[in-house]
């Protein structure tokens, strides 16, 4: 009967894992998000997205601080925003922060 020595150093296997794509809205430069993705391994492709600011596989996300999500409300962006988003079958609407 054979053993397998999960404990060997020798024995180890490369793992290729595939990095994720991620397409980030062109508008999205500036949050430092996209620098952050890279430098965890993210394979990332800027584009002007018409809804959401980044996919990733099949799922739209929109990213808001607080103080842009008060501010969307406030002005009647965010209804117009949650509008196009319904039309994208895998969504999130992500607020980021904490309003003190």
């Amino acid at each position: 009967m054979a053993f397998l020595d999960i404990f060997s150093k020798t024995q180890e296997k490369s793992v290729n894992i595939k990095k994720p794509k991620i397409i980030v809205d062109t508008r999205e430069k500036q949050s430092l998000v996209a620098s952050e993705l890279v430098h965890n391994g993210c394979e990332i492709k800027f584009e002007q997205l018409k809804v959401g600011d980044y996919i990733v596989k099949n799922t739209l996300i929109e990213r808001k601080t607080v103080s842009d999500f008060i501010g969307s409300m406030l002005s009647g962006r965010l209804r117009k925003q949650l509008k196009n988003m319904q039309k994208v079958e895998n969504k999130i609407l992500l607020i980021e922060g904490r309003n003190i």
